[in-house]
């Protein structure tokens, strides 16, 4: 899978850290809360970091390389949708939940990184620490944005032309929104 490599000096560490919005707001206490649930790991070039489906099991702060995240289009066919690099996350997610990957992550170059297990961050926050509060709000904003940009990507492929007025579809949280969207996609397929 991945190896070990030697524990990062903590001021490297925290460097690595708060050079990422997700962890910047942190206080030095909170901080080194968050440097304890650390452990540093390395992936060589084409090396899947995380897989699709599989149990979600901790988060990789990538401290150096370039990794590529893919969706499956088909068993063994995948479709690249993002490349990251250092000071991206990777399976941000699984601190929140314990849901399978949504995407494979594949390292394109020697990939060193910073991971944190979903079950030592619980820990942390059943102890009501307020560096996990703030780290998970991060998460929810950086999945709000995603979303929200997602949102745009469907609606551009829906009306690419901006020749429909969207405001037809009914409002979300409905079955019918659902439907029509469906509708929607299908007809710019078809």
């Amino acid at each position: 899978m991945c190896y070990i490599w030697g524990v990062l000096p903590r001021e490297h560490i925290a460097q690595v850290l708060t050079s990422i919005p997700m962890f910047s707001g942190l206080d030095k206490q909170e901080l080194e809360s968050i440097i304890r649930l650390t452990r540093s790991v390395g992936f060589e070039a084409g090396q899947i970091i995380c897989r699709q489906h599989e149990p979600g099991d901790s988060m990789f702060i990538i401290a150096t390389g370039r990794a590529e995240v893919q969706i499956a289009k088909e068993p063994g066919r995948f479709i690249p949708v993002a490349k990251l690099g250092p000071g991206e996350l990777i399976g941000e997610l699984a601190l929140i939940d314990a849901q399978p990957r949504s995407a494979q992550v594949t390292a394109l170059s020697k990939l060193d990184a910073l991971q944190i297990m979903r079950v030592d961050f619980q820990k942390l926050q059943e102890k009501f620490h307020p560096a996990t509060y703030k780290v998970t709000r991060r998460i929810a904003l950086t999945v709000c944005a995603r979303l929200r940009a997602t949102n745009q990507n469907i609606v551009s492929a829906i009306n690419p032309n901006n020749e429909e007025p969207l405001e037809e579809l009914p409002a979300p949280r409905t079955k019918s929104f659902w439907q029509g969207l469906v509708e929607k996609v299908r007809g710019v397929q078809g």
